[in-house]
């Protein structure tokens, strides 16, 4: 929905302004991204409402623009940097450290903490928009709060690991074939642990799968996502 490619665009402008790796480069995902968030509901609403299918195609929309933003910028910068910012933009756990961990912890406590806030709004709405305002949720309200975490969530991975496409798309699947999450919540912290499962073996097999080549974990990503676009996984 454009929110990782916004983040991805407001790191490589942390950077190219000069600003270190760490907490510039974090406040430029967060700006990034909330900013692809903006774009896409301002530019999804009609009459007052948001249709999920119309998110969907402005996501994309938007995605492509901040992406061709983020080459553009890549352009920019000197020919190290650029590489530099090249190996992070396809999504890489190279290097990381403990100040990393530590970054992406406090980040999952806060965020964390905001989605189970948000539990029983994403359970109502699953009931469906009508029905959930009859029971007295605040339905644009609680999609933009949900929408707001969400963002937080995500450019939190992306200003650690760059943008590691699909995982999101996986994760949710998989994480209800393997077992049967009643509440909410539940289904939430499945796909999250899930999806860190899926960040962690493809890093595993980037850095054994072809010897002294290290690819890519973004790579190993996307080819994975082939087969529930095609069909061959099912989504549900």
């Amino acid at each position: 929905m454009g929110f990782t490619s916004g983040a991805a665009f407001g790191t490589v402008l942390a950077l190219r302004s000069g600003g270190a790796a760490g907490i510039g480069t974090s406040l430029g995902a967060a700006g990034g991204g909330l900013a692809a968030a903006a774009l896409v509901f301002g530019l999804s609403r009609r009459e007052g409402r948001t249709s999920p299918l119309r998110l969907v195609l402005v996501g994309i929309g938007i995605a492509a623009a901040f992406g061709a933003g983020a080459v553009l910028l890549l352009s920019r910068l000197p020919l190290t940097e650029a590489a530099d910012a090249q190996r992070w933009l396809a999504g890489s756990l190279v290097a990381r450290d403990w100040h990393h961990v530590r970054q992406i912890a406090l980040s999952l406590v806060l965020v964390g903490s905001a989605a189970a806030a948000m539990a029983r709004a994403l359970a109502l709405l699953e009931l469906g928009d009508d029905l959930a305002a009859t029971l007295g949720l605040g339905v644009e309200r609680a999609r933009l709060g949900l929408t707001f975490v969400a963002v937080l969530a995500a450019t939190a991975a992306v200003s650690v690991a760059g943008p590691l496409p699909f995982i999101a798309l996986m994760a949710a699947p998989l994480s209800r074939r393997l077992g049967q999450w009643g509440a909410p919540g539940a289904r939430m912290a499945a796909a999250g642990i899930t999806g860190a499962l899926i960040a962690t073996l493809a890093d595993l097999l980037a850095r054994i799968g072809i010897g002294g080549i290290q690819l890519p974990v973004g790579a190993l990503t996307g080819l994975w996502a082939v087969p529930i676009f095609c069909g061959f996984w099912p989504a549900k």
